[in-house]
């Protein structure tokens, strides 16, 4: 994650808490996986999602890139919230699911493929990873000053497909809008390990 959108997330951490809610397409996620599962949340931003997953039932590691962040989402979840970033994922065969929504979008392009290889290492054999991006041609800075990899749909597929010997894996694109409250296409990838 670049310095800038990690000084963007440090700098204004406790307003952007605030602006959370919980994401509409989390509980198709959910539903395909074991009842009681663990799942790692890459990204918990304001933590409102990872409140929903223990709400549920579900263990949930919640990690974030900022440690501001992190502690924010720690005083709504009441548990701790590790600082990690995307390419310290080390895990293997230690989850039923992987969450990551709107986070992966802050990854570079390059790191991208070992992202997800880490990401399918980490998952079990059965388990799903859900993982949002905006929608774009190439990557570059929002007005805030945050970068976004910005891919399209079949970039999107295509990387998912081409860094993990997954079983299935499903698109999905929508509109809708983020923090920055301005029009957006978003992609979503649920891929089976």
């Amino acid at each position: 994650m670049s310095k800038n959108t990690l000084d963007f997330y440090a700098a204004n951490a406790a307003e952007y808490v605030l602006h959370g809610t919980v994401n509409p397409r989390l509980n198709s996620f959910l539903e395909r996986l074991p009842a009681g599962g663990t799942i790692l949340e890459l990204g918990t931003g304001s933590g409102v999602d990872a409140k929903a997953m223990l709400a549920a039932g579900f263990r949930v590691d919640a990690t974030d890139g900022s440690g501001e962040l992190a502690h924010e989402a720690e005083k709504l979840l009441g548990q701790p919230v590790r600082q990690m970033l995307f390419n310290q994922l080390e895990a293997d065969q230690a989850y039923d699911g992987v969450y990551a929504s709107a986070s992966l979008l802050h990854a570079p392009r390059e790191d991208l493929p070992d992202i997800i290889s880490r990401i399918h290492r980490s998952l079990k054999v059965g388990g799903y990873v859900w993982a949002s991006f905006k929608g774009g041609q190439q990557e570059g800075l929002d007005g805030l000053g945050r970068y976004y990899n910005y891919f399209s749909a079949s970039e999107l597929k295509q990387i998912w497909s081409t860094n993990g010997a997954w079983s299935s894996l499903e698109h999905e694109s929508w509109l809708g809008s983020g923090y920055d409250k301005l029009p957006t296409e978003w992609h979503s990838i649920m891929a089976k390990r």
